[in-house]
């Protein structure tokens, strides 16, 4: 993906906060993609998932420090995000890729829900694990599956839930799962198909996934 430097792509109408976004220049050549990521807290969003990984995985260096700056085209790269703008152009930018590739066959979105931690993967001092491992979940709307998770861990029992629902609720999370909506990344309901059970909903997500990949 990054072989031959970055480009610029449109974002949906309506944006508020970033005007384009910046992504590596082959992501254009893909006819498919599967987002894969690690469901966990994140300091600036609440929490990172699917929509989160799809707008920074897939960003360049530049797009990266352009969608944490919320827009701000006068930040040098080596920048240190100190800062906490709303995170809605982190589903301006995913929303951007999603366009991409949507158009010619589709994506796939899994979150892994284990070491669920309030802190991402990346700091150097994360917090340990607040709560129990979950599972895996697969979607293909991004905003149902990130929807799901934070929803599994309202309903879970585990004491530690509320440390994590503390930093969703404080990082206004809940807030980028509607503007999600808005711009077209989803919707706010779904059902659940347990992959391990042999019915009729089971059989055409496998046949969904198959004319995908």
């Amino acid at each position: 993906m990054n072989a031959e430097g970055e480009i610029k792509i449109l974002v949906p109408e309506g944006s508020r906060q970033i005007k384009y976004d910046i992504v590596r220049k082959n992501v254009e050549n893909y006819d498919a993609m599967m987002i894969l990521s690690h469901f966990k807290g994140y300091p600036m969003g609440g929490f990172g998932g699917t929509l989160k990984n799809m707008s920074i995985g897939i960003a360049s260096k530049v797009g990266k420090v352009y969608i944490h700056a919320a827009g701000d085209d006068n930040l040098d790269p080596g920048y240190v995000i100190n800062h906490f703008p709303p995170q809605t152009a982190f589903n301006e930018a995913a929303y951007a890729v999603q366009i991409i590739i949507i158009k010619k066959n589709g994506l796939v979105y899994i979150n892994v829900m284990n070491y669920l931690s309030v802190d991402y993967d990346c700091l150097g001092n994360q917090e340990k694990p607040c709560m129990v491992d979950i599972g895996v979940l697969g979607s293909l709307e991004p905003d149902g599956l990130d929807r799901a998770c934070v929803d599994l861990i309202y309903k879970s029992d585990d004491p530690g839930r509320d440390t994590l629902i503390e930093r969703i609720e404080s990082r206004y999370g809940l807030h980028i799962l509607e503007h999600a909506v808005g711009l077209g990344l989803g919707y706010t309901y779904y059902n659940f198909i347990n992959i391990d059970e042999k019915d009729e909903d089971v059989e055409k997500m496998k046949k969904v996934m198959g004319e995908i990949f």
